[in-house]
């Protein structure tokens, strides 16, 4: 199954653990716009100093996997989610749920530092590599 990679294992990456991207060479990946999203933030957000490296390597991530589009189904599917959390008294956040609901309309799991949260969304295939 194909994983969407969550901004927590990128930033991880990032800031000098590449070897955790690695583990997923043999799986087809890809990230969500919310993904990218974040990614462009922190490069916004960033020092000067850092601001040209952050802003390569959300490039380099950008043209190494594809961004899986946020379309109608995701946006029902994210209704749901949400609502169903709300529910049983849960929440995984605004950006995380829109990733689960685009990883679960896309037949994608989700590759993730941050388990907790994702494995409140039933159906949801979730694999951390720590």
């Amino acid at each position: 199954m194909a994983l969407l990679i969550d901004t927590s294992l990128l930033i991880a990456a990032e800031r000098g653990d590449p070897g955790l991207l690695a583990s997923f060479d043999d799986e087809e990946t890809a990230i969500s716009p919310v993904t990218l999203s974040e990614l462009l933030y922190g490069v916004h957000r960033s020092a000067p100093a850092q601001r040209i490296a952050r802003e390569i390597f959300a490039d380099r991530i950008v043209g190494s996997m594809e961004v899986v589009p946020i379309d109608e189904a995701a946006a029902r599917a994210h209704a749901q989610l949400v609502s169903s959390l709300a529910q049983v008294g849960q929440s995984i956040g605004l950006h995380d749920s829109w990733i689960a609901a685009s990883a679960l309309t896309s037949g994608y799991g989700v590759a993730t530092l941050d388990v907790k949260h994702f494995s409140r969304v039933p159906g949801l295939r979730v694999v951390c590599p720590a």
